[in-house]
C-alpha cells in the first residue's frame, strides 16, 4: 500500500506504467492491454531551504557557512560567530532570524519553515559607546532605543 512507502528526502506521488507516462494515485485506473505491466513508484523531491549568514554591518571577519538544504520543520542547529566578525563599539551577541525577535546563540536550533532563512548578526553597543552615543544624539545610528536604522543593533 502507497501509504507504507518511504525515500529519504522524497514524497511519493503516484504509480507510472514501466516507469513513464501518467502518474497515477489511489483509486485510479487504466486499461490493461495484451501485455503484462509493471507499476513503479514515482517520487518527487521535497522541497529544501537555506540558511544564510549575514554580518550585518560588521567591520571585520568573515560570516559562517550552511552548506546544508533543510526540509520544512527539520531542526537547524545555529552556527557561531566562527569567522569572529566584528564592529567597532559592538560586541556580537548572536543572530537573529531576518534581523527579528529571538537572539540565537551557538548551538541552539529552530524549526525550518517554508522558505529561506537569513539570519542576521546582532550586536549590542558596548556600554561606554552607547552612553556616548546617546549623549552627542547621532541623527541617523540610534534615534531612539529600539531603532537603530537598517543594521538593527540597538536595544532589539
Amino acid at each position: 500500500m502507497a501509504a507504507n512507502l518511504t525515500e529519504n528526502n522524497l514524497t511519493f506521488t503516484g504509480w507510472q506504467i514501466n516507469g513513464a507516462g501518467t502518474v497515477y494515485t489511489q483509486g485510479q485506473t487504466f486499461s490493461m492491454g495484451s501485455a503484462n505491466v509493471t507499476l513503479e513508484a514515482k517520487w518527487t523531491a521535497n522541497p529544501t531551504y537555506t540558511v544564510t549568514y549575514s554580518g550585518n554591518g560588521s567591520m571585520g571577519g568573515t560570516v559562517p557557512v550552511d552548506t546544508t538544504n533543510y526540509e520544512q520543520s527539520q531542526n537547524v542547529t545555529v552556527l557561531g560567530n566562527i569567522g569572529n566578525l566584528t564592529e567597532t563599539n559592538f560586541t556580537f551577541t548572536g543572530w537573529q532570524i531576518n534581523g527579528t525577535g529571538t537572539v540565537y546563540t551557538q548551538g541552539q536550533t529552530f524549526s525550518m519553515g517554508s522558505a529561506n532563512v537569513t539570519l542576521e548578526a546582532k550586536w549590542t553597543p558596548v556600554a561606554s559607546s552607547w552612553t556616548g552615543i546617546k549623549q552627542l544624539g547621532v541623527a541617523g545610528l540610534c534615534g531612539r532605543l529600539g531603532d537603530c536604522g537598517p543594521r538593527r543593533r540597538c536595544g532589539q
